[in-house]
């Protein structure tokens, strides 16, 4: 069943339902949706762009990546690139992900076409939900190659090394699935996403919504004030929000003295660690919301949450398996589940699994049934030969309220071995010294060799695309640009 007929069978079942939501102001509805399908598929027709080709969208206008989102994944393969990018990073990606043409607009057709002279292109010249013009500038030959691939995502976890996964269309609905299944997803939901359209992982999060005939509200974009209007006036059922973001809507509505008269049904909370102080906050502003931190990856869907714990949130876990099978070996996480991908493209894929389970990369112990993540394998400190988790010491550090947010770091000192940094965001740009960093985790029984011996204390940090911090970059970042720091 393709896109077009899911989206169909929902308008016969209700008429003029909201599929699409973005601010306050713009709503499509499933019918409009289908309008432009068709008149898309058309107008790519006329162009002969072969079945299966890879199209990447390089788009300003942020409404048309949901927009080409089914039709992409039912005819051709989407892939999504964030204009954030700089024109090398994305050329790089160009080469990396085998891309047949850009659907982009005539601005950045220019930019790429100077960088790159044999690129292809799909131009549109004009764009709305009932009216699309397009034109197709080829340098070189696409031809049909039976792939069955619908779509392509990027994974660069916390170390920005992106790798490349694709997914069938029949992968695709199996993951789709487990989704509904995990959170009981049906049509009467709606779900607001902190996130903007450009960003990569929009189409996925879009067409899950699609498939069982919910509505997507986003944001699209990181604005305190919208989003509290948008809980208010849109009372979506479900409300999706990384920990750095919800942080700052939660000191928003605090500074400001608001409330939440009209609250989701259920706070979606993505990522591996939830503060103490963070958690008491939502149960305090969100008190009539079910609260759920969720763990999962692009490569696996949801794997944990606390949606059907009988012990609901425990502090440090990510919750219960949900769907997939769960194994520690040599304190790392490894999973099962027919939704888990296949394989990343290009590269030998045996370090990354066993025997069907894949390697997460990430640390962890299972405790009563519920899962705790401990770190990230890559992402340890050796230190002449000690191991240091960052997460144990950032851990420790978030308790202190002074403290947004925190990273912990390997640095080179004098290019030789690797000491322990941590680049700090303080709430209203308090000042804090190394020693007192030192101090909190020495309070907490934390040996010597672990302790920071650099402080960088930053107005933000930089992250990736799905929020995450690229830890094992940032020294290579803060290198780069004009900052101080604070060194014993």
């Amino acid at each position: 069943m393709t896109f077009r007929e899911i989206i169909e069978d929902h308008i016969k079942k209700r008429e003029n339902h909201i599929a699409l939501g973005v601010g306050l102001d713009d709503a499509y509805t499933f019918e409009q949706l289908a309008q432009f399908y068709d008149l898309f598929v058309e107008k790519m027709n006329e162009l002969l762009i072969p079945r299966r080709a890879r199209i990447a969208v390089l788009a300003e206008d942020a409404l048309l990546i949901p927009f080409v989102a089914a039709p992409l994944v039912d005819h051709w393969c989407s892939i999504q690139f964030t204009i954030n990018d700089s024109i090398e990073v994305n050329i790089d990606k160009i080469k990396h992900f085998k891309i047949d043409y850009i659907l982009t607009n005539d601005h950045y057709y220019r930019l790429l076409s100077k960088v790159n002279e044999k690129l292809n292109f799909i131009i549109y010249n004009k764009f709305s939900i009932s009216s699309v013009e397009l034109t197709k500038i080829e340098k070189t030959k696409v031809f049909e190659n039976g792939s069955n691939i619908a779509m392509v995502a990027e994974s660069s976890g916390t170390t920005s090394n992106y790798k490349v996964i694709p997914y069938s269309f029949d992968k695709l609905i199996t993951r789709y699935q487990t989704l509904v299944s995990s959170f009981r997803y049906d049509a009467s939901r709606s779900r607001l996403q902190v996130a903007q359209l450009i960003r990569t992982n929009t189409s996925k999060t879009f067409l899950n919504m699609i498939y069982v005939g919910a509505t997507s509200y986003f944001s699209n974009g990181v604005n305190f004030n919208l989003i509290y209007k948008m809980l208010q006036q849109k009372e979506p059922t479900d409300f999706r929000i990384a920990p750095s973001n919800l942080m700052g809507l939660l000191n928003f509505i605090d500074k400001h003295q608001l409330t939440l008269d009209k609250q989701p049904k259920y706070l979606l909370i993505l990522g591996s660690y939830l503060s103490e102080d963070l958690y008491k906050q939502c149960q305090r502003i969100f008190n009539k919301s079910h609260i759920i931190h969720t763990y999962g990856a692009t490569e696996t869907t949801t794997i944990c949450s606390n949606i059907d714990s009988p012990k609901g949130y425990i502090q440090d876990s990510v919750g219960q398996p949900m769907l997939h099978q769960i194994r520690i070996v040599d304190d790392e996480i490894q999973v099962k589940h027919e939704s888990v991908f296949d394989g990343y493209e290009g590269i030998d894929n045996s370090e990354y699994f066993d025997d069907g389970w894949f390697k997460t990369g990430d640390l962890g112990y299972l405790k009563d049934g519920y899962l705790y993540i401990t770190g990230r394998k890559k992402e340890v400190i050796n230190k002449g030969g000690e191991k240091i988790s960052p997460y144990e010491l950032e851990k420790i550090l978030l308790l202190d309220k002074r403290l947004r947010e925190v990273v912990v770091f390997p640095y080179l000192k004098d290019n030789k071995h690797e000491h322990v940094a941590v680049a700090i965001v303080t709430c209203n740009d308090e000042k804090i010294s190394i020693y007192e960093i030192r101090k909190l985790l020495m309070n907490k029984d934390i040996r010597a060799y672990k302790l920071p011996t650099r402080l960088y204390q930053v107005k933000s940090l930089p992250k990736s695309e799905s929020a995450k911090i690229q830890r094992n970059k940032l020294f290579q970042y803060l290198s780069t640009i004009d900052i101080t720091f604070e060194e014993i």
